[in-house]
Formats: structure tokens, sequence, C-alpha cells
């Protein structure tokens, strides 16, 4: 009797499907997902517009147009371009890193945000700008460098 008969169905089965995957080839799996350049090009462009904003702030620090209140309208378009990233990202069930890292990146511009309103008519002056630059520019650079990563990767299936 054939060795083949006297397999399992289970076992048979197990056979086929590896002869299927070795003919046609199975892909990778991909455990995150695809490089989107949207995203990419998003965080760069909200990173160019915080770093203008915070130098802009640092300029006018003690002066009444360097006030929280005078510049409350920014940080209100900041959380808006997070939340749509968030969104954007969101829309892949493998792009949970991305999310988390947007997370992570409102959180800091959160901080900004209260470092500045807490300032008073002081403004944004530059040592309170610099002890909540390091943790955006962070943020920042994570979101970029995992998105480049991604296109390197061959995982660049824009959407």
């Amino acid at each position: 009797m054939s060795k083949l008969l006297l397999l399992s169905a289970r076992q048979r089965f197990a056979i086929w499907l590896v002869g299927l995957c070795l003919t046609f080839g199975c892909g990778p799996i991909r455990l995150v997902s695809a490089y989107d350049a949207v995203v990419d090009q998003s965080v760069s462009d909200l990173h160019t517009k915080v770093v203008a904003f915070v130098n802009h702030m640092q300029t006018l620090a003690g002066k009444p147009e360097g006030t929280y209140e005078a510049n409350k309208a920014a940080y209100t378009e900041f959380s808006a371009a997070t939340e749509t990233l968030k969104l954007r990202a969101s829309g892949d069930a493998k792009n949970g890193i991305t999310v988390a890292m947007v997370g992570e990146l409102q959180q800091n511009l959160d901080n900004l945000k209260k470092l500045h309103e807490k300032a008073g008519d002081g403004g944004l002056r530059p040592d309170l700008a610099n002890l909540a630059l390091p943790g955006l520019e962070t943020s920042f650079k994570t979101i970029i460098e995992f998105e480049i990563a991604k296109k390197r990767d061959g995982l660049n299936q824009e959407k």
C-alpha cells in the first residue's frame, strides 16, 4: 500500500497545502502596514509648522502677541492635524504602531500647550520651549523613520 494512503486526512491536507505554497509561492507575512505616503508627508508638514511656530513664539516671548491666549488657535490646528493622522493611520488594522506613535506626538504637543499656557504673560520663552522640543522632535523623527523603513523594506504599496 502506498505510504501516502496511510496518512490521515489532516496530514494529506498539510502536504497539499505546502505543495500549493511551494508551487505558487507564499508571500511574506506582513506584521505592519504598508508605507503610507500621506502619513509621511503629513507628519513632515506638521513638523515644519510646529518648529516654525515654536521659533516664532520664542521671538515673541514677553510680548502680548506671544501669549498662549493670543496663539491658542495654533494648538487647535495641531490637535486637528494629529487627530487626522490618527484617523488615517487607523484605517489599516496593521498600523497600531503608527497610531500609538501619533498618540505620543499628540501628548507632546499637549505638553507644549500646557507650558505655553502656564507661562502666562511671559509667553513661550526659550527655556520653556527647550523643555518640550526634545520630546516633540523624538515623536516626529520616530514616525518619519518608521514610514521610511516601511518604504525601504518594500512595504511601499502606497494607498
